[in-house]
């Protein structure tokens, strides 16, 4: 099916950072790594200073265990920082564009038809995005800048991929095709998993820091069940992601055209939007999507037009995006007007 369904391209006249969606789902990436070297430098130099301030203190096992902790969540953030590729600059993106190239993928390895380029390692570009190329054979290319950074694009996404230039392919495995299917079934269980993992993440590493401070086991199970419901709520409209890999099987997708609101990006890299859908027969509704990608929204706008799986019908939740393309959402489908 995703043989019928087109994705618009990156223009080659302008530069990557000139696309208002690439800018912001760029922002947000760096706005990551920001964050991050944050945290390798306020937790271990906070953890210390609290560690010092109490240093009168007799009995302290739970301030060594804080300052512990607290070197462990830098070390973590550290090694993010050395491990994943970093995106050519902003200046440079903000001058250069994209250039498309031919490509083949072979295991976590592409080979592109590129002169500035020919191996890249695509180790964190997500598997959704691999299987995307190694079916459509080509990707757009920018860089390397001068520190040798190189970012990769693939048709359906606005994502600017940071990956590493490899001598050889390393590997004699092409990937395998896989359909439009798999592409759709892998984008919904990585949205599903999201929440889960971030308040999975949060409540267990509060747990492994207050346990055995001075509160005894309740109030700490307690604490801990408080920090999990915080984090719960911060990421409460991200919940219905978990639905998606049930709702993207309610049907047949059908095609509808689209015209949204104007809508606000988070720093996290999704907003909530709401309009209307015009079906082929001309049926008018009402869409709203509460935690969408900008990433699909920006596609939206591009093309004018959204996938709905099963009939889209009044009062009905239902999963929107392009199949076969990693784009999906959670969608309410309203009587228009």
């Amino acid at each position: 099916m995703s043989d019928t369904i087109t994705v618009p391209e990156p223009r080659l006249d302008m530069p990557v950072l000139a696309d208002p969606t690439t800018n912001l789902v760029f922002t947000a990436a760096e706005d990551v790594r920001r964050v991050t070297r944050l945290i390798c430098v306020l937790y271990p130099v906070f953890a210390l200073a609290l560690y010092l301030l109490i240093e009168w203190e007799d009995d302290k096992p739970w301030a060594i265990k804080f300052v512990v902790a607290s070197v462990a969540y830098a070390l973590a953030g550290a090694l993010y920082l050395l491990v994943v590729p970093r995106r050519p600059t902003r200046e440079f993106l903000a001058r250069n564009g994209w250039r498309p190239a031919s490509a083949r993928l072979i295991g976590s390895t592409l080979e592109v038809d590129d002169p500035q380029v020919r191996h890249l390692r695509l180790t964190f570009v997500p598997r959704a995005h691999r299987l995307v190329i190694a079916r459509t054979g080509r990707v757009w290319l920018v860089g390397p800048d001068a520190g040798g950074r190189v970012a990769v694009r693939v048709e359906g996404s606005h994502a600017v991929h940071p990956v590493r230039r490899a001598d050889g392919t390393g590997a004699s495995r092409t990937e395998r095709l896989g359909d439009g299917a798999t592409v759709t079934r892998l984008t919904a269980r990585r949205l599903a998993s999201t929440p889960v993992l971030t308040v999975s993440a949060m409540g267990l590493g509060y747990a492994a820091v207050s346990v055995n401070f001075t509160a005894p086991l309740f109030g700490t199970l307690v604490s801990c069940a408080v920090m999990t419901l915080f984090w719960s709520v911060a990421v409460i409209y991200q919940w219905q992601w978990c639905r998606l890999p049930a709702l993207i099987n309610a049907g047949e997708w059908v095609r509808a055209e689209i015209q949204l609101a104007p809508w606000t990006a988070q720093r996290n890299q999704i907003a909530s939007a709401h309009g209307h859908i015009r079906l082929a027969d001309g049926t008018i509704l009402a869409i709203s999507m509460r935690a969408a990608k900008v990433d699909l929204l920006g596609t939206i706008l591009e093309s004018g037009v959204l996938w709905v799986a099963g009939e889209p019908q009044p009062g009905r939740t239902v999963a929107v995006g392009f199949p076969g393309y990693p784009q999906l959402a959670v969608a309410k489908i309203a009587a228009y007007g």
